[in-house]
């Protein structure tokens, strides 16, 4: 079985908890893993954490970057990440379980497939990393018409092979057009790929200061939060711009009945007809159900 592994990671001045994150990669159970890092031009000791453990250990290749700001640095990463069997992102504040990778390939290996994208629940830790009483977002359906709403795949719990690899190389998204590089990387598995959801969790996601992102909340903090950010960025339309780069990647990998809805969503913003045939639809679906609600106002208005 092969068990080479290459995990991609980007840094920003994480040196308050980077080493628990490089040990836990580089303690990983019955892989072989090469770290490649791209620094995206830390100012604190983040280089320099990064420099010594290469010492012992020759795995680690470190490229010192410019800031470009995560979705360019992690975007970068993957453009350049070395021939490998598997892939996998990694954040800088984490704390991997030490069967995480392994579990990733196994289930890629078992599904029996080629260009999977394996995904795994988050288990919520506070800074300090003792469990907190949030939950990890509910997935129930990684369709593409759900998918498209909304990504519920983090980028540090993915694992995924190398022929999903080489379809993601063939297209490089602008990152204007994007909400995050795991974000993009997860819609474009759902649309011409295979996806493997593991509701184990297997490693433990750090919270810490304004950083909630991944953390179910209590239903009206959701909303009021998600509201607020949708009203904040209705201009953005993160969705509409990839469902539109995903077209313009893929369009000639995807059946026909996903190009049609994923045109209808590319044209939401400025299209009143491909709004109204979007709200009538049941091709999208979001992962609980009085979420449509919200969102077919959200696509009513334009904001998506």
């Amino acid at each position: 079985m092969p068990s080479d592994i290459c995990v991609m990671m980007s840094t920003y001045n994480g040196e308050k908890y980077l080493k628990e994150q490089l040990d836990s990669i580089l303690n990983q159970e019955c892989v072989d893993v090469n770290l490649l890092i791209r620094d995206d031009g830390s100012s604190d000791n983040t280089i320099e954490i990064i420099e010594s453990y290469q010492i012992e250990y020759p795995n680690i290749t470190l490229i010192k970057g410019k800031n470009e700001g995560v979705i360019a640095s992690f975007m970068d990463v993957l453009f350049v990440a070395p021939e490998c069997s598997y892939y996998a992102f990694a954040d800088q504040d984490d704390v991997w379980d030490k069967d995480k990778l392994i579990c990733g390939i196994r289930s890629i290996i078992k599904a029996n497939k080629d260009k999977c994208l394996y995904f795994c629940k988050k288990r919520i830790v506070d800074d300090r990393l003792r469990c907190m009483k949030q939950s990890d977002v509910y997935v129930r359906d990684t369709s593409l018409g759900c998918a498209l709403l909304n990504s519920v795949a983090a980028g540090c719990t993915m694992v995924f092979d190398n022929s999903f690899m080489k379809i993601l190389r063939m297209y490089r998204p602008e990152n204007a057009k994007i909400s995050m590089h795991d974000a993009w990387v997860y819609r474009v598995a759902a649309a011409v790929g295979n996806v493997i959801y593991d509701d184990t969790p297997h490693m433990s996601y750090r919270q810490h200061g304004n950083n909630v992102a991944g953390a179910e909340l209590s239903f009206w903090r959701h909303w009021v939060i998600r509201i607020k950010t949708v009203f904040d960025r209705r201009n953005d339309h993160k969705r509409s711009s990839m469902a539109g780069e995903l077209l313009d990647g893929y369009k000639r990998y995807m059946p026909a009945d996903d190009i049609l809805m994923t045109q209808l969503l590319s044209r939401a913003p400025t299209s009143f007809s491909s709004r109204c045939r979007l709200i009538l639809s049941n091709y999208f679906k979001t992962q609980k159900k009085y979420e449509m609600f919200f969102l077919k106002v959200f696509i009513m208005l334009g904001w998506i």
